[in-house]
């Protein structure tokens, strides 16, 4: 073996094995991301197993993989060693911390499971690196243990919630094999990154200057008949024309990607398939309407749930609402009642503002890029 001291954890060997150059970028601001915050928050939820705190969606997930090792552990012996976010190691090759392992001498089975609770679909778990490592860990700490099963639960993936697969030994040595080569192609002073996976790549701290993602988008770009910075990596672009060059590249890539963003989901919608792509659909949060504000609010505080200044208290107001209903009461123009609104509650209102770049005449930029 390297004897690499166990470099990376097994979720970050998932995905170095996908790119050797993968780091995880930063939060802007510092800290951790909104979505590693809330998988914490929902790890701890299942480990505890008290969603309390949660929104119901947030809950929903956690009860989800709660009810599958229910499941699970009613079918093994009533004296099944049970364990929650426990350590497993490989020596010298990696160390974490599994969701939930439970072993049962009496059949000599064990079970590993991993909880995903982020929406994107992952790696199977026959294929997956992670599981494996994890399972490689608890057969050379369990000598008496003959198979282990990998769960991978991912509960805000539906179709896709449930995957497993029965491990043997055969497992241990190509597993330690598999981080032994991986970490000898990390320890290549030449090794290349692999723009394989997107949404690996948005979360990688060298996004910005991978010589992949960017020979992609000069890919599409000249395929465009769109002009060429004379450097093609976001953070060496300082000449005012390449700024110039790559602003237009970059509206242009949004707006093609969106578009086939857009056309893919109408293909489906109409019947149509698209190997490799699945449609999903998720929750974007329980509200309620502005047609219906005034009777909810009357069932929450009929209903003794809070007083009606408590209940008001979670409700905001749009001032562009209330001035289009001002000019039905008053017949005046949506803007002078905006500015009436704006005068009654000096001091009480905030507005919020975004900065952008817009793009010159079309005569103006040929003659800048000549």
């Amino acid at each position: 073996m390297s004897k690499a001291h166990a470099r990376f954890s097994p979720s970050r060997l998932e995905k170095l094995s996908v790119c050797p150059c993968f780091q995880y970028r930063e939060a802007i601001g510092g800290g951790d991301s909104p979505d590693a915050n809330e998988g914490r928050l929902l790890h701890s939820a299942a480990e505890n197993e008290n969603t309390k705190g949660l929104t119901e969606e947030q809950a929903n997930a956690v009860n989800f993989v709660l009810g599958v090792i229910s499941s699970i552990k009613a079918g093994l012996s009533p004296d099944v060693l049970d364990f929650k976010e426990t350590r497993i190691e490989i020596p010298d090759l990696t160390f974490g911390f599994a969701d939930r392992v439970m072993l049962d001498l009496k059949t000599r089975r064990g079970l590993v499971a991993d909880y995903k609770f982020g929406r994107k679909v992952v790696t199977e778990a026959r294929d997956n690196f992670q599981v494996q490592a994890y399972v490689t860990g608890v057969f050379l700490s369990n000598p008496e243990i003959d198979k282990i099963t990998g769960y991978i639960l991912a509960p805000r993936c539906p179709g896709d919630e449930v995957s497993s697969h029965e491990f043997d030994r055969s497992i241990v040595q190509a597993t330690c094999d598999r981080i032994d080569k991986l970490y000898d192609g990390l320890d290549d002073p030449f090794k290349k990154p692999r723009a394989e996976d997107s949404e690996l790549c948005a979360l990688c701290r060298n996004n910005s200057r991978c010589p992949e993602v960017g020979a992609t988008a000069v890919l599409v770009a000249r395929s465009m008949g769109l002009p060429m910075p004379e450097n093609f990596r976001p953070d060496a672009i300082v000449s005012a024309r390449d700024r110039l060059t790559g602003q237009l590249i970059a509206g242009a890539l949004e707006t093609w990607s969106e578009q086939v963003k857009k056309n893919n989901l109408e293909f489906v919608n109409s019947g149509g398939d698209i190997p490799g792509l699945n449609k999903r659909t998720r929750s974007l949060g329980v509200r309620l309407p502005k047609e219906n504000t005034v009777v909810g609010l009357k069932a929450l505080v009929d209903a003794g749930y809070a007083t009606m200044e408590q209940a008001l208290g979670a409700a905001s107001l749009t001032l562009g609402e209330l001035a289009r209903i001002g000019t039905e009461l008053h017949g005046s123009k949506e803007v002078e009642e905006k500015e009436l609104i704006k005068e009654i509650l000096d001091g009480l209102t905030t507005e919020g503002t975004t900065c952008y770049l817009q793009k010159a005449k079309s005569s103006d930029i040929k003659a800048l890029l000549g």
